[in-house]
């Protein structure tokens, strides 16, 4: 099975690369992803290995990703493994006329032997996931947040409803109103000098000054708070914001 979809954004070719050659950071623009890391230390490179939980009919699944080709900033090629299915990711990067970069992401999936009589079956469920994916890269490369709808309070009423929230359900449920933004400006935003050192701070209706809280952690707070305005996400919130990775 192979797919092949195309997004353009006005980030330049290199800082597009960049960012998807990490590919742990793909937890942050598919939604199916529940856990993403980086095996292997140092750059990445050929040979770079990464592991990621994906989530696909209520069942989570490990791939080891490993980076088959890396030439940067035009070519991206990496294959992970999985007990049922290999895939094999191959990433084209261009520059337009008109300045944009365009990528051009395609998608082959094998299925091991006894597997292949399940393919066209799935391939609809798999299409959808990879359309969902490319949406969120796209509109993560173009700064676009998603709108984030109201909780409904009476979740929490009930108690249980409530308590899903937090289970593996409620965390696939949340990664659709992630705002993936700030890894592309983590560079300006740790850039950011820190706050002067007699820092006050009105926090419920009573003062309180930060006198002896260390630089590190003054500067932690002021990219939360970039962050939250940058990304429209709260600023306590966990989410895939570069203070939070």
């Amino acid at each position: 099975m192979q797919l092949e979809r195309s997004v353009t954004t006005d980030l330049p070719q290199a800082v597009v690369f960049h960012y998807l050659a990490g590919f742990h950071r793909v937890i942050e623009w598919d939604p199916s992803v529940t856990r993403a890391e980086k095996r292997t230390r140092g750059t990445v490179t050929t040979g770079t290995e990464f592991e990621v939980d994906v989530q696909f009919l209520g069942q989570t699944s490990t791939l080891v990703y490993q980076v088959l080709e890396h030439q940067p900033p035009t070519r991206l090629v990496l294959q992970g493994k999985a007990d049922a299915y290999t895939v094999t990711d191959t990433i084209q990067f261009e520059t337009l006329p008109t300045g944009k970069t365009r990528l051009t992401y395609g998608l082959q999936v094998d299925y091991a032997p006894g597997y292949e009589k399940f393919a066209a079956v799935l391939a609809p469920l798999v299409r959808s996931n990879v359309d969902t994916a490319i949406a969120v890269l796209e509109r993560t490369l173009n700064y676009q947040p998603q709108p984030v709808k109201q909780y409904p309070r009476w979740r929490d009423k009930l108690v249980l409803p409530g308590m899903l929230e937090f289970t593996r359900r409620g965390y696939v449920r949340g990664k659709q109103h992630w705002a993936g933004c700030c890894s592309i400006w983590r560079a300006r935003i740790s850039s950011l000098p820190a706050l002067p050192r007699a820092w006050v701070v009105r926090r419920r209706w009573r003062w309180r000054t930060w006198a002896q809280t260390s630089s590190r952690w003054r500067g932690t707070a002021t990219r939360r708070r970039i962050c939250s305005r940058q990304c429209g996400i709260t600023a306590g919130a966990k989410s895939a914001c570069c203070w939070a990775t």
